[in-house]
């Protein structure tokens, strides 16, 4: 029960309450096994009884039973005493007659037969239980003639000591039943409920309308309010909040000791080596392949003069090879081919055959080294971000991290070495080399070595050893964005700290205007037009109200509500 409705029926339900005999109100564990000092105390304390005889009638013991009638339906005796009554007494089995679970499924007979012997046989190992019937009126007029002669006869069966308790409600008063179901439930045993007195009525519709009328719209400006009456008008001003203080930074909590950085240091480095071994073998399988012969080695300036005067960043397969342990990314490294690529479009024409076909091979050494990245495996890579995460996180920077992939400004073709100085291609050639013509094979051409191939075949055999002995199943990584997300939160503080220092001086005061004194004139209105209305209307008409509150609740002039509830209450009618 809400807290509006609990003025209109905290009276009503205590009544109630005290009518219900002492022994339903508590829980009875005769099941649980006591121990020695408990036993002691059971002798002392008297077990509350359930009896269900009449105090009025003591010579005729008749089971507990309570009848809940009324004027009408709308009186709320089923749709919300009830429900509440029941709440109240959620210790005890229920057990319900009503008419959807008669007619559920089966007969009404059987289903009644099937209820009532499960009550019977609940109170019979000394738990109090609650039978039920909702409406007893009208499930007189629809349940056949025999259901009804089924409940008059479980209900004479019932001895004084049963402990049954026969709740029911009526949607008429009592004088208005039919004389069988007076029979079941005499006057004494039968409550009425009538509408709420004027001063539950008044207190009512304050916490209906007065309340949420004077409460400040929600706003995140870094304000406090402080509620001040000044001309029988409510006034909200507010001060600023104090200074929060800042947040400490968040250090990681996975901090690894000297042994697992070490083993995670050793498991980096392996993976490292797979992927150059991964690299450096690609290079040489296209630097034997004599399609991409022109490739090889950076363009000898002797033999093409203009070409570094075209070309401002060169890029060949053996300079691919020297530095394929200094690529951080596999991006990085199919950059590369592209560049390769890009250069030979740059400067070749399609205006004879030999550009057409250095275009082409360019074109198909790209391919080929997208193929090659393609075959990395995602899962490994991962597994190598996330290694080089943690050390990083630990404090260790990884052999990866310097500047290995930056180029030179001057470059080495042939032993010729080439330089750029404002735009002009400064030439340096040997004189051995100007003498003779006879190209050298380089060391980029050499197969790789046998030693390199078996590190590559031991690195496969203990990797999943190593991964399993260094991030075992308890551990968490600490990823880079949970930092950035910590980081971030830290970074956002400050500066909504900073945001709500200016919104304190730009903004100043704000007042909530409302005439007080209207009012309480719309409070004694509204009591005085619902007088003696059932709850059922009751709560419709308040809700209408409701209503017309919330359309201000983000508002703070305030002065034409009062106004718009009046005319609501004056064009409001019961039979709405």
């Amino acid at each position: 029960m809400d807290d509006r409705l609990k003025i209109l029926l905290e009276h009503v339900i205590a009544v109630i309450c005290h009518r219900i005999p002492k022994g339903y109100h508590d829980v009875i564990d005769n099941g649980r096994e006591l121990d020695s000092i408990e036993r002691i105390l059971k002798t002392v304390y008297s077990t509350p009884a359930v009896p269900s005889g009449n105090l009025l009638f003591p010579q005729k013991i008749v089971s507990a039973r309570l009848l809940l009638c009324g004027s009408s339906s709308n009186i709320g005796q089923t749709s919300y005493i009830l429900p509440v009554i029941i709440n109240h007494l959620d210790h005890l089995p229920v057990f319900s007659l009503s008419m959807a679970n008669l007619f559920s499924y089966g007969s009404p007979e059987e289903r009644f037969s099937h209820c009532v012997q499960s009550a019977i046989r609940a109170s019979s190992s000394g738990t109090p239980c609650l039978l039920l019937i909702p409406s007893i009126d009208r499930w007189y007029s629809s349940v056949p003639s025999s259901v009804w002669n089924l409940l008059l006869s479980a209900v004479s069966s019932f001895t004084g000591f049963t402990s049954i308790f026969l709740l029911s409600t009526a949607e008429c008063s009592y004088l208005e039943l039919p004389a069988e179901i007076q029979l079941v439930f005499r006057a004494q045993d039968s409550m009425e409920i009538t509408p709420p007195p004027a001063d539950r009525l008044e207190a009512y519709f304050r916490h209906v309308i007065v309340e949420p009328a004077c409460t400040p719209p929600i706003t995140f400006n870094g304000k406090l309010l402080f509620f001040e009456i000044f001309d029988d008008a409510v006034f909200w001003t507010s001060d600023e909040y104090p200074p929060l203080p800042k947040a400490d930074m968040v250090q990681p909590s996975n901090q690894l000791s000297s042994d697992e950085i070490k083993e995670l240091k050793k498991l980096y480095d392996q993976y490292h080596l797979e992927v150059i071994l991964h690299y450096e073998e690609t290079i040489a399988r296209l630097i034997r392949d004599r399609r991409f012969s022109a490739f090889v080695q950076p363009v000898d300036p002797v033999d093409v003069p203009d070409y570094y005067t075209h070309i401002k960043s060169p890029m060949d397969l053996g300079t691919m090879f020297s530095k394929a342990s200094s690529y951080k990314t596999p991006d990085e490294f199919l950059n590369d081919f592209r560049l390769i690529h890009q250069n030979a479009v740059e400067y070749n024409p399609m205006t004879d055959y030999e550009g057409r076909q250095i275009r082409l091979m360019a074109k198909l050494l790209l391919d080929m080294g997208q193929r090659a990245v393609l075959e990395l495996d995602s899962k490994f890579l991962k597994r190598l971000e996330d290694v080089k995460r943690m050390l990083k996180e630990n404090g260790i920077m990884v052999g990866d991290d310097g500047d290995h992939g930056k180029q030179s400004s001057g470059y080495i073709a042939n032993n010729c070495e080439v330089h750029m100085k404002g735009g002009q291609v400064e030439t340096n050639v040997p004189e051995d080399s100007k003498k003779t013509g006879i190209k050298r094979r380089g060391l980029h051409t050499c197969k790789l070595s046998r030693k390199r191939r078996c590190i590559k075949k031991s690195l496969r055999k203990c990797r999943i050893d190593i991964e399993n002995s260094v991030l075992s199943e308890g551990d968490q990584l600490v990823t880079d964005d949970d930092k950035d997300f910590e980081n971030g939160q830290y970074i956002n503080a400050i500066n909504s700290s900073s945001n709500r220092e200016v919104g304190t001086i730009k903004e100043g005061k704000r007042n909530l205007k409302i005439d007080l004194n209207k009012l309480d004139a719309v409070v004694h209105m509204a009591v005085n037009k619902s007088r003696g209305w059932p709850l059922v209307d009751l709560e419709l008409f308040a809700a209408r109200i409701s209503e017309i509150v919330e359309t201000f609740h983000d508002k703070w002039d305030r002065t034409q509500l009062p106004y718009e509830i009046d005319e609501m209450i004056r064009n409001w009618s019961s039979s709405e």
